[in-house]
């Protein structure tokens, strides 16, 4: 199935809701980390293992194809369910990739039904707040106000 996928982010044919219930099927269910572990010999009395470790994870693999393409899948329930699986499985590297991606982008997501999640999951998983403080988020009144005139409230 993920050679399925590859071919469909590499033709950027995102856009349509079944590949988002596919991608987030995949980081659902993808199978969960193996190792391999391959301890060396000791010599000197010491090995570092973190040069013979090999992690083969599915769902990291997807997340770092997708990175460039969060905002295009966030607008529906399921892609941006996919988008959080994305961040939370991205590295540190990736996930500044996609808050850079993301910029051009906030305004529509601040508005839109679902792409929320998206958002919530960049707080939760970014640990760089000098990072995070960077994303020109509006104030919070401004977020209320939008929100408040998109679904016809107050």
């Amino acid at each position: 199935m993920k050679e399925a996928l590859d071919g469909i982010v590499r033709k950027e044919a995102l856009g349509f809701t079944f590949v988002h219930n596919l991608l987030l099927e995949y980081m659902t269910y993808a199978d969960d980390v193996e190792k391999q572990v391959n301890i060396p010999p000791l010599h000197a009395g010491f090995s570092v293992l973190s040069d013979f470790c090999t992690v083969n994870n599915p769902r990291w693999e997807m997340a770092e194809t997708l990175q460039e393409h969060v905002a295009h899948i966030a607008h529906t329930r399921e892609g941006a369910k996919a988008a959080v699986y994305v961040m939370w499985n991205s590295s540190a590297k990736g996930r500044k990739a996609i808050l850079k991606q993301i910029k051009p982008f906030l305004d529509k997501l601040l508005t839109e039904e679902y792409a929320h999640l998206l958002l919530l999951a960049i707080f939760d998983c970014v640990d760089d707040t000098k990072l995070v403080s960077k994303v020109p988020l509006p104030p919070p009144r401004h977020i209320t106000l939008t929100l408040m005139s998109l679904f016809n409230v107050g």
